[in-house]
């Protein structure tokens, strides 16, 4: 089983115990005291008293590899040596100072094998700051060689998601040894897909601290929300594509809604770069691992297009209609994806409209923006009979979406003054965490007009606010959201989605998360 191990940062003794009872409550395994961090003066064995009952882990990390300590390293063996005679079941030491410091190495071999004490469990550990290890594979390989080493942990900041894929690759080459960490965003799956693939250990931080490592996720997180405690090999893997993807309620909705339908899969964000290289390359790597049980994901910006030209013929309308591709499903070794924005936006303006004979036919509808969104959003209301007008900041993109759909293109600079019935925003301004912008000036907002956002975080943007200041109709963004996140549960599952329970479950986590 992989552990969970949290990791506490604090100087003095009274707050590491008060610390490590909180995250044992919190559902850590294990808690990692920086012994680092305590202030001088404060004594090791007067700390092992201190701590709550649970294992503990004790390191001493130095400034070499991202501590705090300026110790030479027979002076860190000597306190992990003390904090073994106290109790903790685990010491972490540097793999760089057990090759090369022989009286270090020494002495920590001689409390593994003392009768008088429990034996601890030794982790050897390598944190690299600069990026991947050139030798990253050779590296492990010596690690694991150490025959007295229970695990080794090797640490290093992501660069990209693909990253993640060196992680995957050194649990299944050592499984149930080995500790991979890539630090930063772009490397949260390699903290939350440790139990898929038999990781030795994984770490979170305690509710409320600043995080000890770049990227750390909290207890509640790893816990609450990506469902750590109940991933295992068989659990499928789901998601979002993006950059940005930190503001997606996605990872509440849908964990909370494969939890409840006993569905044995986890859904993450994972930050891939802009490119359609970096797109590319990371679904390349997703089915070049069938053991990761990949199984689907949702597209937002900037890669509903890269999702389009890579799925080729494997496309379901409308997306080859719209030119965007907001859902992937991985099925029999190949890919396929469909859009859900086009029927989601549509259904949710006709719900907002009310009356059953309501018609789009003639509408005047302005639309802001030229992305993704924007292209479900004009296909489908063309498709209803609306007269369009697309504003955009670039004006070549807004004259190649009103080219293909045989509507009007104006600068963004008229947008002020635009007369449509229906006002619809398709870009991301004013989406957290800038929500203090709107796509539209004040004064230039009307009575009587119906004002749609697209944003959903928050779920009353300025946009809106503004809007019915001015007498205008409003329709927030959570209700497109939350249709086509049910549509793409039914694309991914081919089970039914109760609408209800997603919308239920998005207004939570929107009142939940700042």
């Amino acid at each position: 089983m992989t552990m969970l191990i949290a990791s506490i940062l604090e100087e003095t003794a009274d707050r590491v115990a008060a610390r490590s009872a909180e995250a044992f409550d919190g559902g850590a395994d294990v808690v990692e005291v920086r012994l680092d961090g305590l202030r001088t003066g404060e004594s090791v064995e007067d700390l092992a008293k201190r701590l709550p009952v649970g294992q503990w882990l004790a390191t001493c990390r130095p400034v070499h590899q991202g501590g705090l300590s300026r110790e030479a390293a027979e002076h860190r063996a000597a306190i992990l040596i003390r904090a073994a005679r106290g109790g903790a079941g685990f010491i972490d030491f540097e793999f760089v100072d057990w090759e090369r410091s022989s009286p270090a190495r020494s002495d920590l071999l001689a409390i593994l094998r003392d009768a008088r004490v429990s034996a601890p469990a030794l982790i050897l550990s390598h944190h690299d700051f600069q990026g991947r290890p050139d030798d990253l594979h050779e590296l492990a390989g010596r690690m694991h060689d150490v025959p007295e080493a229970t695990a080794v942990k090797i640490a290093w900041p992501a660069t990209s998601i693909s990253d993640n894929f060196d992680a995957f690759d050194l649990w299944q080459e050592f499984p149930d040894r080995t500790i991979a960490i890539c630090m930063g965003e772009a490397g949260q799956p390699s903290r939350t897909l440790a139990p898929k693939c038999n990781a030795y250990a994984s770490y979170a931080a305690v509710a409320g601290d600043a995080t000890v490592a770049p990227g750390q996720l909290t207890l509640d997180e790893m816990i609450g929300r990506f469902r750590f405690d109940k991933i295992d090999e068989a659990t499928e893997v789901y998601g979002l594509i993006g950059n940005p993807v930190a503001q997606s309620a996605g990872s509440d909705l849908f964990n909370r809604v494969f939890a409840e339908s006993k569905i044995n899969a986890v859904y993450l964000p994972f930050l891939v770069g802009s490119t359609s290289e970096e797109f590319n390359a990371f679904i390349d790597g997703c089915r070049d691992r069938e053991w990761l049980d990949v199984r689907g994901f949702s597209v937002t910006s900037p890669h509903k297009e890269h999702a389009l030209e890579y799925i080729g013929e494997h496309v379901d309308p409308p997306a080859d209609i719209i030119g965007a591709a907001n859902t992937l499903r991985f099925e029999d070794g190949e890919v396929c994806g469909c859009n859900t924005d086009c029927d989601a936006a549509v259904e949710t303006l006709m719900a907002e409209l009310g009356d059953e004979d309501a018609s789009l036919e003639d509408v005047p509808v302005d639309v802001l923006g030229a992305g993704g969104v924007a292209r479900a959003m004009v296909a489908g209301l063309v498709d209803c009979g609306a007269r369009v007008t697309i504003f955009n900041r670039d004006a070549s993109r807004a004259q190649a979406l009103a080219d293909a759909f045989e509507c009007d293109a104006r600068p963004w600079e008229d947008r002020a003054a635009a007369t449509g019935e229906i006002l619809i925003n398709c870009t991301s301004i004013g989406m957290q965490p800038d929500d203090a912008e709107s796509p539209m000036p004040t004064d230039a907002l009307r009575s009587g007009v119906m004002v749609m956002d697209s944003v959903y975080k928050p779920a009353e943007t300025r946009l809106l606010r503004e809007a019915a200041a001015a007498g205008g109709r409003c329709v927030r963004g959570v209700g497109m959201y939350v249709r086509q996140a049910a549509m793409q549960f039914e694309y991914w599952t081919q089970q039914m989605a109760d609408v209800e329970q997603f919308a239920e479950i998005v207004s939570e986590s929107l009142d939940a998360r700042p």
